[in-house]
């Protein structure tokens, strides 16, 4: 049975309105398969709900792969240049904080 989640559908970047979605999986390169992935062309952000291996993805990873796409389209957005292990660092410091307050980004519906 597939899970059906409550999500924001859109985020607000910019000038730009970025289309969430939630999905089975992502695209797959042959260096690595993507479990998210941020396309500033589309202004998608593109999470997949389970691994590569088809194990759920517990919905903290959800959040924080949210997270650290809309802050990839941030980056992108103002021209920041943000390194990936910066991303990471934000990500991980405001799922954190978020979760402190209790704020939830994404739930089960």
């Amino acid at each position: 049975m597939k899970k059906s989640y409550k999500f924001p559908k859109q985020i607000p970047i910019g000038g730009h309105t970025y289309t969430v979605e939630l999905m089975d999986s992502c695209h797959t390169t042959d260096v690595h398969p993507s479990v998210a992935d941020t396309f500033a062309d589309l202004e998608e952000i593109r999470i997949a709900t389970v691994t590569p291996g088809g194990t759920p993805r517990n919905i903290t990873v959800l959040e924080e792969s949210l997270l650290h796409e809309t802050i990839h389209a941030i980056s992108e957005v103002w021209s920041l240049e943000l390194q990936e292990a910066q991303v990471e660092g934000l990500a991980q410091g405001m799922l954190q904080v978020l979760r402190s307050l209790g704020v939830k980004l994404i739930e089960p519906a």
